[in-house]
């Protein structure tokens, strides 16, 4: 059987997605460390050299992953766009259609 949306596909869907959430939360923690040893050198409290250019180093790569590391809606968009061709547009339009009236539909039942 010829698979149009292989299911692996969604494994790594859901990996990028937790890549790129996370590297929020490591972000957000290497740029409160980085700032809290720069106010204490600025404090005279002399934090290890080392101990700021590993966290800036953190900061850099966490915010690198989440800029390129897409999420869960432009995978699937990004698939959307390659399935999506000129061959096979008809199809796709008529599918939204479906869709749209189907949504349509449900709605107005839960009214």
């Amino acid at each position: 059987m010829e698979y149009i949306v292989s299911p692996s596909w969604f494994y790594w869907v859901k990996i990028f997605d937790s890549i790129s959430s996370s590297s929020i939360g490591v972000a957000i923690i290497a740029g409160i460390v980085w700032i809290g040893l720069l106010f204490a050198k600025i404090m005279e409290f002399d934090p290890p050299k080392r101990s700021i250019k590993t966290s800036l180093v953190v900061l850099c790569i966490a915010a690198i992953l989440y800029v390129f590391v897409p999420n869960k809606e432009t995978m699937i968009q990004m698939q959307i766009a390659r399935l999506a061709t000129y061959d096979n547009a008809s199809t796709v339009i008529e599918s939204i259609k479906n869709a749209a009236d189907y949504v349509v539909s449900v709605i107005t039942e839960l009214k």
